[in-house]
């Protein structure tokens, strides 16, 4: 018994250093804040949840907003920020988030979903 409570102990203090709460001011005044995931290399939004996973910052979605800041764009209705890591929290543009055509991005998700045993949706 005393083992498993050292092992927890050692689990949760690791995972106390692994998180970093990280803010910086954009050109708008908007402070978007995420803290760092250094096992997933993930930086995980902790903006407003719109109930459906993702996150929000502004009248948009964090992940989006990210990936706009950072390629200093604004991108068309008809195009989706994909997560690579499929972690819906997660903003880091330069590694995780790639800008892919609506329809690319069902395709994309249908053929995911086809891959882990799920049923096939049209």
């Amino acid at each position: 018994m005393a083992r498993r409570s050292e092992t927890s102990r050692g689990v949760r203090k690791r995972w106390r250093r692994a998180r970093i709460k990280l803010t910086f001011k954009g050109k708008d005044g908007l402070r978007p804040s995420f803290t760092i995931d250094r096992e997933t290399g993930c930086w995980n939004s902790t903006g407003t949840d719109t109930g459906n996973g993702y996150k929000q910052q502004g009248r948009t979605s964090a992940h989006r907003d990210a990936y706009e800041r950072f390629y200093e764009c604004k991108l068309p209705p008809d195009v989706e920020v994909h997560h690579l890591c499929e972690n819906k929290h997660c903003v880091h543009a330069s590694e995780h988030l790639v800008a892919i055509s609506v329809t690319d991005h069902r395709k994309l998700h249908r053929y995911l979903n086809a891959l882990r045993g799920g049923e096939r949706t049209k």
